[in-house]
């Protein structure tokens, strides 16, 4: 401690604007990185009792680019269509699918793999390969608070401290 007033402020920002594109995602994937934080210290009593409090923030908002297997809309029309009251019908309906990627060579969707429903002849596609971006969204927080105080003319000192730390995740990527 110090018999003067002393303080900071600062910041950190990095975003997607300078990132690439992940090799396998079909767009980039967002970024937003921005760590703040102050420090502040000075005298409560001159030559006595000092004080210091710090805080420091961090917000991060990402994504990751992911493909995996997810029923077409062909069988999930299919299964609306054939057992409405069920749990596949349930679930589908509660958790739809992302559409997935275009295909090739023929088939309608990217990794294609049809399915030919009892009593037909003619197969309907019932999985694909989507491609979506999984974000993530993370706060944190910590603070600090400091006090020193002087005792016999400055031979002995008290100090008490308080650290706090609070951090919130949506999950996604991370835990």
């Amino acid at each position: 401690g110090t018999n003067n007033f002393h303080g900071k402020a600062w910041e950190y920002l990095r975003n997607s604007a300078a990132n690439a594109r992940n090799y396998f995602a079909t767009s980039a994937t967002p970024l937003k990185f921005n760590q703040f934080g102050g420090i502040f210290g000075g005298p409560i009593l001159k030559d006595k009792t000092f004080f210091f409090v710090s805080y420091e923030g961090g917000r991060t908002s990402s994504g990751q680019a992911l493909r995996f297997q997810v029923e077409t809309p062909e069988f999930s029309n299919y299964v609306f269509a054939t057992a409405p009251g069920g749990v596949a019908a349930g679930l589908l309906k509660s958790n739809p699918a992302p559409v997935p990627l275009p295909g090739t060579t023929g088939q309608k969707y990217a990794g294609e793999v049809d399915f030919t429903p009892p009593g037909q002849t003619t197969p309907i596609p019932e999985l694909a390969t989507a491609a979506v971006i999984l974000g993530d969204l993370s706060h944190a927080d910590q603070y600090l608070v400091k006090v020193d105080h002087s005792l016999r003319g400055g031979k002995d000192r008290l100090i008490g401290r308080w650290i706090a730390e609070n951090e919130y995740d949506n999950g996604g990527q991370s835990s």
